[in-house]
């Protein structure tokens, strides 16, 4: 997902900076390399995989590594967002049953992630 292409957006979003009100470029996530991706019904979920893309890469560069995420990236930042629960007075378990039902609204409950979340 680090094209240096822009991502066709839906036509109710653009891909401009909501604080700098700059354009960035996105990747082209339109062409995803998995297959069988589930429902989008809001034609967004390409935004939101870009979203969390561009977070993980920022934290890939915090840890002085380089832009390739991979399994053990997410596993560190979801571990030290652990860590941030634990001072700021939140469950991540609860988080993530919270996202488990958004994600799952966004794939019309056909989407593979979360499906040992109870």
């Amino acid at each position: 997902m680090h094209a240096d292409t822009v991502a066709t957006l839906p036509s109710n979003h653009d891909n401009t900076n909501m604080k700098s009100g700059l354009q960035v470029p996105y990747p082209d996530v339109a062409h995803s390399t998995v297959a069988n991706l589930p429902p989008d019904p809001d034609n967004l979920n390409d935004l939101r995989a870009q979203q969390a893309d561009d977070t993980l890469v920022s934290f890939a560069r915090q840890r002085g590594e380089d832009d390739d995420i991979n399994l053990e990236t997410l596993s560190d930042l979801l571990r030290r967002m652990g860590h941030w629960c634990d001072r700021n007075g939140f469950q991540l378990a609860d988080a993530v049953r919270m996202a488990a039902t958004s994600y799952s609204a966004e794939t019309e409950g056909r989407g593979r992630q979360f499906e040992h979340v109870g």
